[in-house]
């Protein structure tokens, strides 16, 4: 497994983020964590430019998805106060109203399903210990929608509760989006 998984540089204990240690906020997900590090530009990018963004951070880095009640927490806590949107690696664009996580080992995976009366599915996150209870689908209130073809998932600033997850159009432009890389290996260097 050595040479599947990237190695994770760990300077820094779960929960801490971007200038608070050297590298982003690190979440544990049991045998594995998940790097996560908000990316914001000047110039508004669309869901499209987001994942090349993301991916150019370097080897093993996507846009991110939120598969368990700590990464959302994690995330959340961080993004809190945020000004504007953010991005993130969900889609129903193949099939409306079957939500897929887009990036990443989760890739294809469907998490929800319907509009905001839909429901989460529970799934199996590959060679990763978890329960149906640790699965998260973070929904903002009466959202997705599917407003004006909204198939795209971003984390919504203004949001009832702030900060969770929104469908919008692919095409809108947001300054942000959550960059994650995960799955890698934790070393007992990490802590």
């Amino acid at each position: 497994s050595g040479s599947y998984y990237p190695s994770c540089v760990c300077n820094c204990k779960p929960g801490t983020w971007g200038a608070k240690c050297q590298f982003p906020l690190v979440v544990d997900l049991g045998n594995y964590i998940s790097e996560y590090d908000m990316l914001c530009t000047a110039t508004a990018f669309n869901y499209d430019a987001a994942q090349l963004a993301c991916a150019s951070r370097g080897d093993g880095w996507n846009l991110g998805t939120l598969p368990t009640a700590a990464a959302v927490v994690a995330v959340r806590q961080q993004m809190l106060g945020a000004t504007q949107n953010a991005w993130i690696a969900a889609s129903d664009a193949v099939t409306e109203g079957t939500w897929l996580w887009t990036q990443g080992r989760l890739a294809g995976v469907n998490f929800w399903t319907g509009l905001a009366s839909g429901a989460c599915k529970a799934y199996s996150y590959p060679t990763f210990k978890a329960t149906s209870t640790s699965f998260a689908c973070p929904w903002a209130s009466t959202q997705p929608d599917n407003y004006v073809n909204d198939d795209c998932g971003h984390l919504w600033k203004d949001g009832s509760p702030a900060m969770y997850i929104a469908d919008a159009a692919c095409t809108a432009a947001f300054t942000c989006a959550v960059c994650e890389r995960s799955p890698c290996q934790m070393s007992v260097d990490c802590y």
